[in-house]
């Protein structure tokens, strides 16, 4: 079970070593679903890619792995976060690319968010507070359920009105 990426547009501006290309436009297909490619989110060399589009007309965002263990690493992550009721954006498609045979997981888009670095940095004492707050519920539910997070930083939450999710 896969899905077949075609690639239109220039090469990456950096090798991340995935044999992508950053388009304006890309289609993943797997049966009567398409996936197309909108922007290039983040790209960390020999790690993963990580790409906003539309699948079924729904937006989303798309990680690419160079190493199908990190994948499944975060599809654990995912579940064992749902384990313990934190909120998280919700996986939508967990697979192989059949084209480049790199692992992908597409997730839900959540609409209107935040910058949480910005809301970490921010004057506004009060948004900042409840930010906090928000990041010491999420960490104490995580730790009654005995996980533990080697990458605390704010881009790994994300703010959307009132509520704050983890990536």
């Amino acid at each position: 079970y896969g899905v077949t990426l075609k690639r239109w547009g220039t090469p990456c501006t950096r090798n991340i070593g995935l044999n992508v290309k950053k388009v304006k436009h890309t289609t993943l297909t797997d049966n009567p679903e398409a996936f197309v490619w909108e922007c290039i989110l983040r790209e960390l060399p020999g790690k993963r890619l990580v790409v906003l589009g539309r699948l079924n007309g729904c937006q989303v965002v798309a990680k690419f792995f160079i190493h199908a263990a990190k994948a499944k690493i975060e599809v654990d992550a995912h579940q064992l976060l749902l384990q313990a009721n934190v909120l998280t954006p919700s996986i939508v498609y967990s697979g192989v690319d059949a084209n480049t045979q790199h692992s992908v997981i597409i997730y839900d888009y959540i609409q209107q968010t935040e910058d949480s670095r910005a809301v970490w940095n921010s004057q506004n004492q009060e948004q900042r507070h409840r930010f906090m707050d928000q990041i010491v519920s999420i960490l104490a539910k995580e730790h009654a359920h005995d996980l533990s997070r080697h990458d605390l930083h704010p881009n790994n939450f994300l703010i959307s009105g009132e509520q704050c999710y983890a990536l």
